[in-house]
């Protein structure tokens, strides 16, 4: 059986998306969605941005497609069971289940809440991981198999991964 993990957001849930039009329409912002999240993001202060992670509507304002609801499903049907690493705060972990219930993602005990998602991965020998996150992944590389979710975010380190536009892509692969 193949262990498979996915993290949740810029993979699962489009919620880079749902936190830029929060913000576009709260600090009237003027930029567009690529250089926001690599270069504006960047600009705040770690307090502010800390504080924005915080915050769990931005969590549950994004609606997952169903097509990939339906993917991560057919995978935990296929291979017994899936798992979510995510590093979301603790702290929007109720409002994490919830919006994983309310959706229909499989297996929602084996959300894991951690900055340290190689070492999780490890503990749990997983095969493959879904990510998005470039130092997550780089991490991850020696542990697993990592998929990388195309995001503009990520360009810099895409040669080192095999690069899927959705999980929806895997059903193809695996």
């Amino acid at each position: 059986m193949i262990r498979l993990a996915f993290d949740i957001d810029g993979v699962l849930y489009d919620f880079h998306r749902s936190l830029y039009d929060e913000l576009v329409a709260l600090w009237g912002l003027d930029v567009d969605y690529d250089t926001f999240w690599t270069k504006t993001i960047n600009e705040i202060s770690k307090l502010e941005s800390d504080n924005l992670m915080e915050m769990a509507p931005f969590y549950c304002n994004a609606v997952p497609d169903k097509a990939i609801i339906e993917t991560v499903n057919t995978f935990a049907k296929r291979f017994g069971e899936v798992w979510y690493i995510t590093a979301r705060p603790e702290s929007v972990r109720f409002a994490t289940i919830n919006s994983f219930r309310k959706w229909g993602f499989p297996n929602i005990d084996n959300i894991y809440f951690t900055d340290e998602k190689y070492r999780l991965a490890k503990e749990l020998k997983l095969d493959i991981f879904v990510e998005d996150r470039s130092k997550y992944a780089l991490k991850m590389k020696d542990v697993c198999k990592v998929y990388l979710v195309a995001k503009p975010w990520n360009v810099d380190v895409r040669d080192q991964f095999e690069v899927i536009n959705s999980v929806t892509d895997l059903l193809n692969i695996l």
